[in-house]
């Protein structure tokens, strides 16, 4: 759990530079090193959004998670990790600028590009991932009910990225 912990709190922290760097700025990601493995902080956020996937599966993690949610059973989408976590992948599942250019020049072309999840991993796609993949699996339509509740709230503030 303290693993999880911190992974999840690394990817809060590093949201600003991501986006400085991805969603609003063209930094060249997907960079590699001499032997071929991938060096860039698009690459960290990827793989520890898939680690946190993996974690959410994990009998520990899961077994704390859900104990916080007993707490507040008659509204489990409003309890506080959940509503963090929706936030986090929301600050990465970002549309980047460069890729409104495009939908702006050939949404068709837009389409095709997003929907090659295999041929373009993005963290975008892996945090899609995470909520089909860990938590509706686990939680059923509580994800849906929390991402309502994130925009709603989120919709209210006006200084909320």
């Amino acid at each position: 759990m303290s693993l999880f912990q911190t992974i999840w709190e690394e990817l809060s922290n590093i949201a600003p530079a991501y986006a400085q760097l991805f969603i609003e700025g063209n930094a060249d990601g997907k960079l590699v090193d001499g032997d071929g493995l991938a060096y860039t902080l698009d690459a960290l956020v990827l793989e520890e959004i898939d680690f946190l996937q993996v974690g959410i599966r994990a009998p520990p993690v899961r077994a704390e998670l859900k104990k916080q949610m007993e707490g507040v059973s008659n509204t489990p989408h409003t309890v506080g990790w959940l509503q963090e976590l929706i936030r986090v992948l929301v600050l990465y599942s970002r549309i980047p600028q460069e890729e409104e250019s495009l939908w702006d020049y050939d949404s068709n072309l837009y389409l095709c590009e997003v929907s090659a999840v295999t041929a373009n991993y993005t963290p975008r796609a892996a945090c899609a991932e995470l909520a089909v993949r860990s938590l509706a699996e686990w939680l059923k339509s509580v994800p849906l009910q929390a991402m309502l509740t994130f925009n709603e709230q989120a919709l209210a503030s006006p200084n909320t990225p």
